[in-house]
């Protein structure tokens, strides 16, 4: 062989090589091209999971504030029980009282 032909053999081999190389520089550039994609989307959903967690922040506010509320009206409640209870035992007792007075009448009858 001579060196016409190794020169030439060279350059297609290099010829190849460069053709080799631009297809793997066009498919890394279609993947980082997916990439940008993909961050673009990612971007969009933490924003959209930060909205997620403001929300979840004020309902979480509004459940605290709603359990005191409950927690106020439960102790008004049984306050109002207590009353009422008592209230029972005063009219059960003034029963009674008016219970003894009629056998205290009924006898002297």
């Amino acid at each position: 062989m001579n060196n016409e032909e190794k020169i030439l053999a060279m350059l297609e081999t290099l010829t190849s090589d460069v053709s080799s190389v631009k297809s793997d520089v066009t498919g890394i550039k279609s993947d980082i091209i997916d990439m940008k994609s993909d961050i673009t989307d990612m971007k969009s959903d933490i924003v959209d999971m930060k909205s997620d967690i403001t929300n979840m922040k004020s309902d979480i506010t509004n459940m605290k504030k709603d359990i005191t509320d409950l927690k106020q009206g439960q102790a008004s409640l049984e306050k109002d029980i207590k009353n009422i209870k008592l209230t029972i035992n005063y009219i059960f007792e003034d029963i009674r009282k008016l219970d003894n007075r009629t056998e205290l009448l009924e006898r002297k009858a």
